[in-house]
């Protein structure tokens, strides 16, 4: 077909469609929008019908299904496109596909061009390796790999917090609250501080059976805040257990 041909041909379908659309003719658009990509010849407007095809499925028709297959067509023209990319994992997740979404993140974060891009994949990754596959380990490896590059990530610190309690890693877990409770003091920021020390004297008493742990913990809430009273009778407590009575 001449090149001119085609373009008259695409002009008069977009305009079509432009018609259908104003009359909420939603069903009559998605063939002129199918018809449009076939005889679209430049790949940018082509993955921008693609993109429209698409947001026709996700909206007005709420056909997720054919909503990400359309979504799947922009990316097997670009497939480094973070728009599409981003457009479908929620599809891939509410129907489960949970392959499919490890391949997306997979590909989010070959692709990602900053720290922050590379942690955020991460995040996602690791939440569904638990999530869909139950894997604990591979998600706390995540998480450390996103502690490599961002230390005081406050977003991975509470997940591997989370897991590592779920996993009963007290001892792993003790470590994080104490390196928690220090990045806190080191910004300045008390009543952060106490928090974490508070959930570790917790951690020490109740998990580890460490009491002179646990009570070293309540020594440094009292520091911050000798008018705890909470902290006071649970130290106090503690050395009752330990038959401290002096």
């Amino acid at each position: 077909v001449p090149e001119d041909k085609q373009r008259d041909v695409a002009e008069a379908l977009a305009d079509l469609g432009r018609i259908r659309q104003s009359e909420g003719r939603w069903d009559a658009v998605v063939p002129l929008l199918e018809k449009r990509i076939e005889v679209e010849m430049d790949p940018e407007e082509r993955l921008g019908l693609r993109r429209q095809l698409a947001e026709v499925f996700a909206g007005p028709l709420e056909d997720a299904e054919r909503a990400t297959s359309a979504l799947e067509g922009v990316l097997e023209e670009a497939p480094e496109d973070l728009e599409a990319i981003g457009a479908l994992e929620p599809l891939y997740e509410q129907a489960e596909r949970w392959d499919d979404l490890r391949g997306l993140l997979d590909r989010r974060l070959e692709i990602a061009t900053s720290d922050e891009e590379r942690v955020a994949a991460r995040v996602r990754l690791a939440r569904l390796m638990e999530k869909a596959f139950g894997k604990r380990d591979e998600a706390m490896s995540q998480l450390r790999e996103i502690l490599e590059i961002d230390p005081s990530n406050g977003e991975a610190l509470d997940e591997l917090g989370r897991l590592l309690e779920a996993e009963e890693s007290w001892d792993e877990l003790a470590e994080l609250l104490e390196r928690r409770a220090d990045d806190a003091a080191a910004l300045g920021d008390v009543a952060t501080q106490k928090g974490f020390l508070v959930r570790l004297a917790g951690l020490h008493e109740e998990q580890r059976e460490d009491l002179a742990a646990a009570g070293a913990a309540l020594d440094r809430v009292l520091t911050l805040d000798p008018q705890d009273v909470a902290a006071v009778e649970r130290l106090a407590g503690l050395h009752e257990a330990q038959g401290e009575w002096a």
